[in-house]
């Protein structure tokens, strides 16, 4: 070590001076660097005072503070159609219960498909009975091109004005709208699913069926039994199984429209000739 740092070492901290020290690059030239020692010591950084974000309040905390509010979740409500459902499957599980213990389900189940008529072969859980015409892939393929541009019509209406896309629907879903709609001589063709929920008691879905079938009549509105229930909703971009769809305008799917209505005519007949047959 150079004797000049090394007195500059013990020396007092008030007699400390710079000193110089020499260095010898590649080329051997002498460079002579001046520093002090003092400017290597480094000051604390002060901390800054960050200001806290507030918590937010959730359920398990207290709320106490004068503006704060418990968000409490909004319960769902259950239609009066809904209700008659689920009691029709509660009626239906104990009697099934009643059965079991009574050991006749085997002679109950005889006597029932002795009683049924011959055409109950062509109606199923898929294809229930209050159908009548029969489906083919072309129906099928029509309706779902027909929902797929009506559906496009009306998201394209919505996304230019919602308050006029609001106040000019192209379809509504579900049985309340539609015969709401169907009161009010707004529907231009109703599309049912071919496997809705038997529900035989008072006010049920039978009862509903039916209601809906004779207003179309009065009306003169076609209807078309076509796709499942999982199909509509899937088409039409929805959450739950549709049941449903009272189509109010076609504008722009004209073509499509009397494609359906033709082979929907086609499919009745033939629904009619295998009934006669049976």
């Amino acid at each position: 070590m150079n004797i000049k740092l090394w007195f500059f070492l013990l020396a007092p901290h008030g007699t400390r001076q710079r000193t110089t020290t020499v260095i010898r690059n590649k080329r051997r030239r002498i460079k002579q660097l001046h520093f002090n020692l003092l400017d290597f010591i480094v000051d604390k950084k002060k901390q800054k005072d960050v200001s806290t974000r507030k918590k937010l309040l959730t359920s398990s905390q207290s709320h106490s503070a004068p503006n704060s509010r418990r968000i409490r979740k909004r319960k769902k409500t259950c239609s009066r159609l809904r209700k008659r459902i689920i009691l029709n499957r509660k009626l239906k599980s104990e009697a099934k219960e009643k059965l079991v213990e009574d050991d006749l389900v085997q002679q109950i189940a005889k006597l029932e498909i002795g009683n049924q008529p011959p055409t109950a072969f062509v109606h199923s859980r898929r294809f229930r009975s209050y159908c009548d015409n029969t489906t083919s892939p072309k129906l099928l393929d029509l309706t779902e091109k027909l929902l797929r541009e009506i559906f496009r019509f009306q998201a394209r209406a919505y996304d230019k004005n919602q308050i006029k896309g609001r106040a000019h629907r192209r379809y509504v879903c579900g049985f309340k709208e539609c015969l709401r709609q169907l009161s009010i001589n707004k529907v231009k063709l109703m599309i049912i699913a071919t496997d809705c929920e038997p529900c035989s008691i008072p006010g049920g879905l039978d009862e509903v069926l039916n209601d809906i079938k004779a207003k179309c009549l009065e009306t003169k509105v076609p209807w078309v039994f076509s796709l499942e229930r999982k199909k509509l909703g899937y088409i039409l971009f929805k959450r739950a199984a549709v049941s449903c769809v009272g189509i109010l305008s076609y504008d722009g799917a004209q073509g499509v429209f009397h494609e359906l209505m033709e082979c929907s005519e086609t499919e009745k007949l033939r629904y009619r000739e295998t009934m006669q047959l049976n």
